[in-house]
């Protein structure tokens, strides 16, 4: 893909970690679940993200937060909490 002359789809070295392209799966509630990553990936996404997490549900050990974990062995993305600003309860559910 062309954007200005230039290609935009390339390859990404974030902090060490090499992703294939900067095209990338948001964290999109109801919509990013493992299937979607799967294909978003197959069709070559460099990069997917789970759904919204919930960092109270992570805490509590809630089932149906527990369920957006849902990862493949050899993922390389990556979840995303959301909750209140407690910097305590984000290091908690990110053990």
């Amino acid at each position: 893909m062309l954007y200005g002359g230039q290609l935009y789809v390339r390859k990404l070295e974030i902090c060490g970690l090499s992703i294939p392209n900067n095209l990338w799966l948001a964290p999109l509630a109801g919509f990013s679940d493992r299937a979607m990553r799967i294909f978003c990936k197959a069709r070559g996404a460099g990069y997917a993200v789970t759904e919204m997490v919930s960092v109270e549900g992570m805490i509590r050990n809630d089932r149906g937060t527990i369920a957006y974990l849902d990862v493949e062995i050899d993922d390389r993305g990556s979840l995303q909490l959301f909750g209140k600003y407690e910097p305590e309860k984000f290091f908690k559910a990110a053990r």
